[in-house]
């Protein structure tokens, strides 16, 4: 019976130890869990703090994109009906290089789309050195995605301001070839 007693003993003590190795891992991981708890805490504060963000910018935003949508159905309507420009020009808003000496250009234009009417519109095109066209998109402008449209916006005063030289320059051009072809024919009915 002395033997089963040491054993029983032995038994006791190796589960006692075993307990105490349990005991500081729960430690252990009760403390990381309280550590992960304060880590969420603080992402939940950030998280807030960021919607606050979103929410305050928010309505600013969106009523930025609102002008704007309403500015460049007015500059149609003043190019397209008043003015009954048609004349095709655009300014480069942006040139960025890629990869394997690709350049990404982006522009915005006035001219005409492939349903055959003049609008405003983005152009995307990738470039192979110079002049090489790789692809090609465009998009009417207010069709065009938020950050387009607003980025457009500040070049709008550019465009029209080429268009309007663009304007004059062939105005002049057609009243002098007129008033060549008007001599040629005065001389013509002299004879």
């Amino acid at each position: 019976m002395n033997d089963e007693l040491e054993g029983a003993i032995e038994q006791l003590r190796s589960a006692s130890e075993q307990l105490n190795e349990a005991t500081e891992q729960l430690n252990e991981a009760s403390e990381q869990v309280g550590e992960a708890s304060e880590q969420v805490v603080e992402a939940s504060d950030e998280l807030r703090q960021a919607m606050e963000q979103l929410r305050a910018i928010c309505p600013q935003l969106n009523q930025a994109t609102d002008e704007a949508t309403r500015l460049i159905v007015r500059v149609e309507k003043f190019l397209n009906q008043e003015c009954s420009l048609g004349i095709p020009t655009g300014v480069i808003m942006s040139e960025t290089p890629g990869v394997a000496d690709l350049v990404t250009r982006v522009e915005l234009k006035y001219g005409r789309s492939e349903r055959g009417l003049f609008g405003l519109y983005i152009s995307t095109k990738v470039l192979a050195g110079q002049d090489q066209v790789v692809s090609r998109t465009a998009v009417p402008l207010l069709r065009a995605s938020r950050e387009e449209k607003l980025n457009s916006v500040a070049e709008l005063p550019r465009l029209l301001a080429k268009l309007a030289q663009k304007a004059a320059d062939m105005a002049a051009k057609a009243k002098a070839s007129t008033q060549t072809v008007s001599r040629v024919m005065n001389a013509m009915d002299k004879k």
